[in-house]
């Protein structure tokens, strides 16, 4: 049995404050039967024309690890077309495992990936995600503003963009295309708490992009979460003091009988101790800013006390549309707002989210939406607020 399952309680109260962005490795992928690194080099091996002495030297490097230098040696042989209906066939097929259905589950702020799958966005049955996009979309600033599914590393059904090869990482690191990718991942970073799931000290997506990352980031990850199965006896304490020191809290939890359970499980638990958090502590975001004269801020900055009050009404009202409604609304907002009793209206409004009183809570904005001193921001939250239940 899969034991020592414990959440760590800052990254509950992110959940309630900043947000959390979860960063998604091939573990679930690989539990649900997609190909590993392995794997896939051995499928476009035996795509490839090679002669005896290749086939030979290319199994070699797979067994050493040798994963980049062996992609850029195996996709030189093969065509586009070839390419791009071997990914199809490794990555299209297979369904959603319970760990990406217990990922999409959580309020997140939205997910980020080094897998070619959809299998997340599959797993979304309730389209509470937008549809996914890689790290080439010229808009991916405005498409990070609400729930969504980054695929840093590419997508299946654009082989275009995927990033495998020596040469492709170079690219994803270098070219003019990824600067906007490499900006938008800057903002995620230090505006949200990361949880990184499915990866291993080892995995070498998980380190290629920690390296990037560091790069990109001036050295530093702020203090985020990786989820490890892994044994006791098994941790190396050199590893751990190396992902501490980049800003990684790893949180380790036993392996499982079978691969992924402790993950599963731990998950679950996440899941449950957001859903029964009772005393909700919000980060003061009311800033001096506020409080001296005619000063404007822009709504990001304020938006995070809606993020507590959108998950209240998700665990007690169980609308999921609410939730990704007003987040969405608070995330496109973006005109600045005017300083006109700010403080009093955000105190009073996270209060009455959490007095548990609905009706009182629900008649604040209306009577509040009909001055509506935000620009409009009040009337359309009202606009998606669920009607009072009669008794």
């Amino acid at each position: 049995m899969a034991g020592n399952l414990n959440v760590p309680e800052a990254l509950i109260k992110s959940f309630f404050n900043e947000g959390v962005v979860c960063f998604v490795g091939s573990g679930p992928s690989i539990n649900a039967g997609l190909a590993s690194w392995d794997d896939l080099l051995k499928s476009m091996r035996d795509e490839a024309e090679l002669t005896k002495t290749e086939y030979e030297f290319v199994n070699s490097h797979i067994v050493k690890q040798n994963y980049l230098i062996t992609a850029d040696f195996l996709r030189e042989k093969m065509t586009d077309n070839q390419f791009a209906e071997l990914m199809e066939r490794e990555f299209s097929n297979e369904k959603p495992g319970k760990i990406h259905k217990a990922i999409v589950s959580l309020p997140l702020h939205g997910i980020i990936t080094t897998n070619y799958d959809l299998l997340l966005y599959e797993a979304d049955s309730d389209r509470r995600f937008k549809p996914p996009f890689t790290w080439q979309d010229t808009s991916i600033h405005l498409k990070i503003r609400s729930r969504f599914i980054l695929h840093a590393h590419g997508i299946v059904n654009n082989y275009k963009s995927i990033i495998l090869t020596a040469s492709d990482y170079d690219k994803i690191r270098l070219s003019r295309e990824a600067s906007l990718f490499w900006d938008a991942l800057r903002n995620i970073f230090e505006q949200h708490r990361i949880l990184f799931i499915g990866y291993g000290l080892n995995d070498l997506d998980f380190n290629l992009f920690l390296r990037e990352l560091r790069y990109h980031l001036k050295g530093y990850l702020r203090d985020q979460f990786a989820l490890i199965e892994q044994n006791e006896k098994k941790r190396d304490p050199l590893k751990t003091h190396h992902l501490r020191r980049t800003g990684i809290r790893p949180i380790y939890i036993q392996e499982g009988r079978t691969l992924g359970e402790a993950t599963l499980k731990w998950l679950i638990k996440l899941k449950k101790q957001i859903a029964n958090r009772k005393n909700y502590e919000i980060q003061p975001v009311i800033r001096n800013d506020f409080k001296n004269g005619d000063v404007k801020v822009p709504i990001h900055q304020i938006a995070p006390l809606i993020r507590p009050l959108t998950i209240y009404l998700s665990n007690k009202y169980s609308n999921i549309k609410t939730v990704n409604s007003i987040l969405e609304i608070c995330n496109e907002h973006v005109r600045l707002l005017p300083n006109q009793n700010v403080e009093n209206f955000w105190n009073d409004y996270v209060t009455l989210a959490f007095s548990g009183n609905y009706g009182s809570f629900r008649n604040f904005v209306i009577q509040l939406s009909k001055k509506d001193p935000y620009e409009g921001l009040l009337r359309r939250i009202l606009s998606h607020l669920p009607p009072l239940q009669e008794s």
